[in-house]
């Protein structure tokens, strides 16, 4: 369902309209509908910041370095299934060790693919930031206060840098829009949504709706969604 769809069901669900005289869009509304328009979308946002391991968040990204250039900032790195620029970054995640950050001589190809070891902000600074700048194949990865990826040694060519990312929350506002969460459970931001109405209006069975039905599906994405065995916390 697309945003204006979670919100026309809300909607009926929570009685404020029926088939008739559903909203035809997002914006222009006032009242209840304006409330509901509102409390779907942050339902939405609140679902996405509930967990930091939300798979549906995860992606690939990938970039080439620049020779002599240590530092590389998120809008310059492409989200690989995307084949764009990230522009919704949470976290680069570098600490997995089934799938951690590699790297190879681009000119050599992927063959000559190796791991790149996470460092401490901190430590990498006291080892690669002090006095002159060391150059050669890049072996550490560390992220910067202003989640910047940093390499060491600085890179003495150009290497092909593959790893994991977090996305930040998608934002909806287009009634066209599409939440990136698999479409089997986009009636969780609906219960969600129909939570905040039911507190708002003291609507105890709307409110018991979403204990029941809601949790239900709620179990039922984070078996789906969340990782089975967790590792260490993202590195940010």
């Amino acid at each position: 369902m697309n945003y204006l769809q979670l919100c026309q069901r809300v909607a009926l669900e929570c009685g404020v309209t029926n088939s008739d005289s559903i909203p035809a869009a997002v914006t222009g509304q006032t009242g209840d509908l304006l409330r509901i328009v509102k409390w779907v979308a942050s339902a939405y946002t609140e679902l996405q910041t509930s967990k930091t391991t939300w798979q549906w968040l995860q992606a690939r990204f990938s970039f080439n370095t620049v020779d002599g250039t240590s530092e590389y900032a998120y809008g310059l790195v492409t989200d690989v299934a995307a084949s764009a620029y990230i522009t919704r970054l949470a976290a680069w995640l570098l600490m997995d060790p089934r799938n951690p950050p590699k790297a190879y001589l681009t000119s050599g190809g992927v063959a000559g693919q190796y791991i790149l070891r996470p460092m401490s902000w901190e430590d990498f600074q006291s080892t690669y930031e002090l006095g002159t700048e060391q150059e050669g194949p890049p072996s550490r990865i560390a992220i910067s206060p202003d989640k910047k990826i940093h390499l060491g040694p600085t890179p003495n060519g150009i290497y092909t840098v593959t790893g994991n990312y977090q996305k930040s929350a998608q934002v909806l506002s287009d009634g066209a829009d599409i939440p990136e969460l698999p479409s089997d459970f986009h009636m969780v931001i609906m219960y969600d949504a129909m939570l905040k109405y039911g507190n708002a209006e003291s609507a105890l069975e709307i409110i018991n709706r979403q204990q029941t039905e809601g949790q239900a599906l709620r179990s039922q994405l984070r078996l789906d969604q969340l990782p089975k065995f967790r590792g260490s916390d993202p590195l940010a």
